[in-house]
């Protein structure tokens, strides 16, 4: 007897403990269960309600605030889309008192979450309760006066709304916060579209005396010069050169060194018209002077590509060749690795004939420790010697192969020798015909025109 209950506790013996064919992970078990979950609820429909009179209204009604109420005051703690749910509900059946009551319930259990108060806004904006959202945003600001987003919301109601006044007066309550720079930057362009509503309704007097305010307000702030630029391109607008001038200069004297390059660029821009309107000949000595200072001075505090090229333009369309060379001569100081200054300065100098300077120019952009687009400056020297000195640009092919082995030099080396010869196999043959021609019946002119390259017109088969 004991024998036999032993024996039935024991548990039966694996036989084959190899793995099995198909192996089944948890993962797969819980997929299959969700999967069997998912038919079971989608297979289950609950019924469908018809409310066909008040009474059966108010019934569904009670029933639903009933589940709204349960859910919230479980989770209501913890998650704030419970109180958005069951508000937009009282909100889709036009009971605003009801909606209005669960936002003010759900300020309370979630008083520092701010995105509860950006929607109870918008709720409320969305119905036309336009007063009942300025005073939530107002309770918003004061409780969250860090939090850029809350201010910008205000703002960007007011400006829906047209009230440039308003939206005014919600940035300088902001700007008393000391916002970071990204808030000064939208108090900026908050001023440059109250002045841009103004021109729109054609008060060109009203838009000037706003940017006027502005500069007055904002000219020392590290964001000045967007309102600079704003209002020197509204004189440009109104045809007031002279006064878009006078702001572009009063900018460069306020405006930081390393922001003021944008500020030039347009103020050499406006230049350049200026000069072209007034279409200088080459004794208005005044006018080149004076583009030159300008010029000069923008190269000296913030030098840029585009600078370099404005005035060597200008002194070309001027005929001035030897400025042009003293200012490439600076580009290049400043900009060694460019390669498209060397190629236009050695241009310059082709242009002149000038071809021993060319040559010494293109020397000396190869040699730089760095350039921007190499294979281009080669190319271009290699080009230059083809048409001057062939045995040159030989000499050019070996030297770049020995700094690259690519394929492509390899095959323009062998391309443009192969059609070297060709050229002078051609030529060879036209000075023997001629010679043969010379001989009269002695010469053999037949045999030396068999050996000239002839053209072969090739039918396609269609």
């Amino acid at each position: 007897m004991e024998d036999f209950q032993v024996s039935e506790r024991r548990f039966p013996r694996v036989k084959n403990k190899s793995p099995a064919p198909i192996q089944i992970k948890a993962r797969q078990i819980l997929h299959d269960a969700r999967q069997e979950r998912d038919k079971q609820e989608a297979d289950y429909r609950p019924p469908e309600w018809q409310i066909t009179d008040q009474t059966e209204l108010q019934d569904y009604r009670t029933r639903k605030r009933k589940q709204f109420e349960t859910v919230v005051c479980r989770v209501g703690r913890i998650e704030a889309g419970a109180w958005v749910n069951y508000a937009r509900w009282e909100e889709s059946h036009a009971d605003f008192a009801s909606a209005r009551s669960v936002w003010e319930r759900a300020l309370v259990a979630h008083r520092f979450n701010h995105t509860l108060y950006l929607k109870y806004a918008e709720f409320e904006m969305k119905n036309k309760f336009v007063n009942r959202s300025r005073n939530i945003w107002d309770r918003a600001i004061e409780v969250f006066p860090r939090i850029d987003q809350v201010w910008y919301k205000y703002i960007h109601m007011e400006q829906m709304l047209r009230n440039f006044a308003g939206a005014r007066q919600i940035f300088e309550r902001w700007m008393e916060w000391e916002p970071d720079l990204e808030g000064w930057l939208s108090y900026v362009r908050a001023w440059i579209r109250y002045a841009k509503f103004e021109m729109k309704s054609g008060e060109i007097a009203k838009a000037r005396s706003c940017y006027e305010r502005a500069v007055e307000n904002l000219a020392e702030d590290e964001a000045g010069e967007e309102i600079f630029l704003a209002f020197a391109e509204f004189e440009e607008l109104c045809k007031e050169t002279e006064r878009a001038r006078f702001i572009y200069r009063f900018a460069l004297d306020r405006v930081p060194k390393n922001c003021a390059e944008y500020v030039y660029g347009k103020f050499i821009t406006l230049e350049n018209v200026i000069l072209a309107k007034k279409g200088l000949e080459y004794e208005d000595e005044l006018n080149l002077e004076g583009a030159r200072r300008i010029l000069g001075n923008a190269i000296g505090r913030a030098p840029k590509s585009k600078i370099f090229k404005e005035y060597i333009q200008l002194e070309m369309d001027f005929g001035n060749t030897g400025r042009c060379r003293k200012l490439y001569e600076k580009y290049l100081e400043w900009s060694p690795q460019n390669c498209y200054a060397w190629m236009k300065y050695a241009d310059l100098e082709i242009l002149s004939q000038e071809i021993d300077r060319a040559r010494a120019i293109f020397e000396l952009a190869i040699s730089q420790p760095a350039l921007d687009k190499p294979e281009y400056i080669w190319k271009k020297y290699i080009d230059f010697e083809l048409k001057n000195d062939h045995g040159r640009a030989r000499e050019l092919y070996e030297r770049l192969l020995e700094r690259t082995k690519h394929i492509t030099v390899w095959i323009s080396y062998a391309m443009t020798y192969a059609l070297e010869l060709k050229e002078e196999r051609a030529k060879l043959l036209d000075e023997w015909e001629k010679m043969e021609s010379g001989f009269g019946e002695l010469g053999d002119v037949e045999s030396i025109r068999a050996k000239q390259p002839r053209k072969i017109k090739r039918r396609r088969h269609s």
